[in-house]
């Protein structure tokens, strides 16, 4: 991103595709899905996917609310198809991914205040003048999973070169943390 000189555009799976691959799915002789996507503050997908976990007959298909992206989300994913090879029971992998999933944050670090202003997340005053004043934002998601600020530091090396324990320590603190992946 930092060489480009627009921002990166994405756009939602069509709901016809999802619903061709269900279909498939079922002829097939599945009988559950459990299908993990980005959470609905963020993306207007899981609303307009949410009526088909009922349109399907043969077939129990899930899509619980992931309220998280990145690598927690794919952790998620891999725990799932783990569990699934193992002949775990569909309610239990579902109770397994909601406790990983009430259990996990991710911390981001916007070193641009620039890319924010140009995706309408911040308004181009407060770019500006965060800029000027070198602050960076350590954003994470909520327990409902918008993004949100977590602090505010005014330079990377505070967050780059961590007193790295200190953060460590107030995420066990905080949530019980486990594991720690830092992904850039």
């Amino acid at each position: 991103m930092a060489e480009a000189q627009e921002v990166p555009k994405t756009s939602q799976p069509r709901v016809a595709e999802l619903d061709r691959l269900l279909k498939d799915l079922e002829k097939q002789g599945y009988t559950h899905v459990l299908g993990l996507f980005l959470p609905a503050a963020i993306s207007g997908f899981y609303q307009n996917i949410f009526y088909l976990q009922s349109e399907y007959e043969q077939m129990k298909v899930v899509f619980p609310e992931t309220f998280i992206t990145s690598s927690p989300l794919g952790y998620m994913v891999e725990t799932v198809l783990d569990l699934a090879e193992a002949d775990v029971e569909f309610e239990e992998i579902i109770a397994k991914f909601e406790e990983q999933r009430d259990g996990d944050r991710a911390y981001m670090l916007v070193d641009d205040l620039h890319w924010l202003a140009k995706g309408g997340r911040l308004s181009n005053g407060a770019a500006v003048l965060g800029t000027l004043l070198n602050i960076k934002p350590v954003l994470t998601f909520s327990t409902e999973g918008k993004v949100e600020v977590f602090e505010k530091v005014r330079t990377v090396k505070k967050n780059d070169e961590p007193d790295e324990g200190t953060f460590v320590k107030r995420c066990q603190r905080s949530f019980g943390l486990q594991s720690l992946c830092y992904s850039y």
